[in-house]
């Protein structure tokens, strides 16, 4: 090649690599404005969910009149408001996990009920328990003895391979 094509073959590249630097300049310089000028006609948030209250009870004014001897005292404003209904709410109740493991060194129950993290049990005479205060409903679960997983052999077992306890 001579030496006026690859003059003009290197000018080109670079027309090319500034052309190419230019429009990425470009880019960059519209994102960068859009975060930092923020105009008003160009920030569109979407709107937020608008939550319904409930609408508070107001006090109810009653006049009450004292029949008592006080003469001097005027009627006197009783400000009640209305009862409001307890919500249900599911109660806990104590549930008793033991296992019977005398030689074990350290025995934990491991459940959905506990989102899957061990809860560590006290040693009693070789019996291994642990009161843990569980919603109603129906929960898999497996004790770890030494590290190893053992299901209760006085529980109904899952088709996944873990104890049911039922909380009533």
């Amino acid at each position: 090649m001579s030496i006026n094509k690859k003059k003009k073959i290197y000018g080109l590249l670079i027309i090319l690599n500034l052309l190419a630097l230019i429009m990425a300049g470009g880019v960059l310089y519209a994102r960068i404005s859009f975060h930092f000028l923020k105009l008003p006609e160009e920030i569109r948030l979407s709107p937020k969910p608008v939550l319904k209250k409930e609408p508070v009870p107001k006090p109810i004014m009653q006049r009450k009149k004292q029949g008592n001897p006080n003469s001097h005292l005027k009627d006197k404003i009783l400000v009640t408001r209305p009862k409001e209904e307890k919500s249900k709410k599911n109660k806990a109740f104590k549930t008793i996990f033991s296992y019977h493991a005398p030689d074990a060194k350290s025995v934990s129950v491991v459940g959905s009920f506990s989102r899957w993290k061990p809860i560590k049990m006290e040693r009693k005479n070789g019996n291994w328990t642990v009161y843990v205060w569980i919603l109603p409903g129906k929960y898999i679960y497996h004790y770890r003895v030494d590290g190893e997983k053992m299901l209760d052999p006085r529980k109904p077992k899952a088709e996944i391979g873990e104890s049911i306890v039922e909380v009533k």
